[in-house]
């Protein structure tokens, strides 16, 4: 038990480390001396929910870690999805508030320019 608890919690890991017979023996012993510690395994993530954890993470309405807590997986695994998902856009699917400009007309000065961006 100390075994699979202390590293990663990994079923087949421990019985090839400990030489344990199968999953399921395992299995039963983890639910009979450590309950509710067994890593359960989900079966496909649906990509509808892949979907909306994505747009929870970049829209700012949880952390990859939260979502992932919600779905049963690992925060790493949010992250690929979003990854994937946006692709190389880093973020920018989604538009953050900016603040409004002064004036609206297009500066043409590069040195302005060049002043604001200072500032």
């Amino acid at each position: 038990m100390d075994h699979y608890l202390t590293h990663g919690r990994r079923a087949s890991r421990t019985i090839r480390q400990m030489g344990y017979p199968s999953k399921t023996l395992l299995a039963s012993w983890i639910d009979e001396l450590a309950p509710g510690e067994r890593r359960l395994r989900h079966g496909p993530i649906p990509e509808e929910l892949k979907r909306e954890a994505v747009l929870k993470v970049v829209s700012g309405g949880a952390s990859s870690r939260e979502v992932a807590e919600g779905l049963g997986v690992d925060s790493s695994v949010v992250r690929n999805w979003k990854r994937r998902l946006l692709g190389k856009t880093k973020g920018a699917a989604v538009a953050k508030d900016e603040p409004e400009r002064k004036d609206t007309a297009p500066q043409a000065d590069a040195d302005a320019l060049r002043g604001e961006i200072a500032s």
